[in-house]
């Protein structure tokens, strides 16, 4: 029965490695712009002496990329990525007597794992592709900041309060042209950022990065 299941594995193994080792690869760097905000029912302020506004927070995107292309129609392409996340609110008192604004601001390491679409045609420099996959990310840093009347102030997120973890689906498209690729991708978040599982508050954005790809095979 062992006998069995080691050779089983070393069939699968085999199944996946093969066609990765007759892919071609390139690796190299990509950056660009997050704009993200809090998504669920829970992400609006509601309080009878606030009239608040959600908006989006404006910051980077950006790390690495392997790609492994199979043919002319598919690919699988890792990435390594420094996300900023979170959302802003702007918030004003109903009496009119001052107004101010508050950021949520969170940071992760994200690994997604994108499937992609191509459609290549011979001699051509240009191919465009859809692509969609699922992405897990680390916080590394949590931070609010606000500001009213000129003044502002920043502190840490309690420790016990945002989850260390974020689980999101991510689709788009992307133009290749020669090593150059642009993307364009939707980050729909899938777990609450809070510790508190009855706290439906999600991260949700948009990325829109340039990358280099280097050949390496």
């Amino acid at each position: 029965m062992k006998t069995r299941i080691v050779c089983s594995a070393f069939a699968l193994a085999l199944s996946v490695a093969v066609p990765v080792v007759q892919a071609q690869i390139s690796i190299g760097p990509m950056a660009g712009v997050s704009i993200y905000t809090f998504t669920g029912s829970d992400a609006e302020i509601f309080d009878a002496d606030l009239s608040t506004s959600k908006s989006s927070r404006v910051g980077f995107l950006g790390g690495a990329f392997a790609e492994f292309e199979f043919g002319n129609v598919l690919a699988l392409e890792p990435q390594l990525l420094w996300v900023q996340k979170g959302a802003k609110y702007n918030v004003n008192l109903t009496d009119g007597t001052g107004s101010g604004s508050a950021t949520v601001k969170l940071d992760y390491i994200q690994f997604p794992v994108l499937l992609k679409a191509e459609y290549r045609q011979a001699g051509k420099d240009f191919a465009p592709s859809l692509f969609a996959g699922p992405a897990v990310a680390f916080k590394t840093s949590c931070k609010i900041t606000a500001e009213a009347d000129g003044v502002s102030a920043s502190d840490d997120c309690p420790s016990d309060t945002i989850s260390s973890t974020d689980w999101s689906l991510i689709f788009g498209l992307g133009f290749e042209f020669k090593r150059f690729e642009f993307q364009a991708r939707y980050d729909l978040g899938l777990s609450s950022v809070s510790q508190d599982s009855a706290v439906d508050i999600k991260n949700g954005g948009w990325g829109f990065t340039l990358g280099y790809g280097i050949p390496i095979k």
